[in-house]
């Protein structure tokens, strides 16, 4: 990933240093794979100075002057003792027998970043990747869904936890329209399409109660809704972002529940968050390539 120092921003440098880290990971594990009988730790380390000179090469900065990359090693500082400060990095001195050196070497958990590379499980720590990773989606969240994730993400590491869970409530709301209006246009019986339009003016809650109780009543005649992951998405998809919104969302802006948004809880809100809206993409895509030719 090569980056302009003209246009450098702190995200690009945060993107390069998750990719740095996980590579880091498969590159130890390949090497202890060589190694017969050996155990490989949960535990990966590299030296400080190492650090930022595999970054400067990453970046495609190796040959620039010092001065150039001032701004670019500012904003990888910064982040480093963000995510120390997050408890993702340890500093931790580096040991010759009893001896200590003056250089000292990052930790992290091997398991914890590489959980963060899963594709169900991005890490809201790095917004870019987040950010590419729901452009990724296929079917395609829409840039309603996707700003406000993006602003979600940013609420997140800027430790606004309960306007984070507000905005991932606003992306699942606007999915969840969307595969009501689908769902409606997908009934051939007229009759069956007014069970469901008359709700058309309703709130949320009441669309995606009829979601609930028709789409099941569609799947028993119609096979392709019985496949996963559209089994999934209408089984526990509706249920999940009908949570988020009725629950997390709305109940974000109460006083008495505020402590309930505290920095775990909405991490895995949002480590969770593009399958479910995935989840959520895919039912739509159905309904849109079945147009009026559904029923129970």
């Amino acid at each position: 990933m090569s980056i302009s120092l003209d246009t450098i921003t702190k995200d690009q440098v945060r993107a390069l240093i998750f990719a740095l880290l996980r590579n880091h990971n498969m590159q130890t594990a390949a090497n202890h794979a060589s190694d017969s009988g050996t155990k490989i730790s949960p535990y990966r380390s590299i030296k400080w100075g190492e650090f930022y000179e595999k970054l400067i090469r990453d970046a495609g900065l190796i040959n620039e002057h010092m001065a150039m990359r001032g701004q670019f090693l500012l904003y990888a500082e910064e982040i480093a003792w963000e995510l120390i400060s997050r408890g993702l990095l340890v500093p931790r001195a580096v040991r010759n027998d009893f001896s200590v050196e003056k250089s000292t070497e990052l930790g992290w958990s091997s398991e914890a970043i590489d959980d963060f590379s899963k594709d169900y499980l991005v890490t809201p720590y790095d917004p870019v990747g987040y950010a590419k990773h729901l452009a990724t989606l296929r079917p395609n969240l829409g840039p309603t869904v996707i700003h406000a994730m993006e602003e979600s993400i940013r609420a997140f590491n800027a430790k606004c936890y309960a306007s984070a869970v507000v905005m991932y409530g606003v992306a699942a709301e606007a999915i969840a329209l969307r595969v009501f209006d689908v769902f409606a246009t997908s009934l051939r019986d007229p009759a069956h399409q007014q069970q469901v339009q008359k709700h058309a003016d309703s709130s949320l809650l009441p669309k995606l109660r009829i979601l609930r109780e028709k789409i099941p009543l569609v799947a028993k005649k119609h096979d392709g809704l019985m496949d996963n992951p559209l089994k999934d998405s209408w089984e526990f998809g509706i249920n999940d972002l009908s949570n988020v919104v009725r629950q997390q969302r709305n109940n974000a802006g109460h006083p008495e529940l505020r402590d309930n948004f505290q920095h775990g809880v909405v991490l895995g809100f949002l480590c969770a968050a593009p399958h479910h809206l995935f989840l959520l993409a895919k039912l739509e895509e159905y309904f849109v390539q079945n147009s009026a030719m559904l029923g129970w």
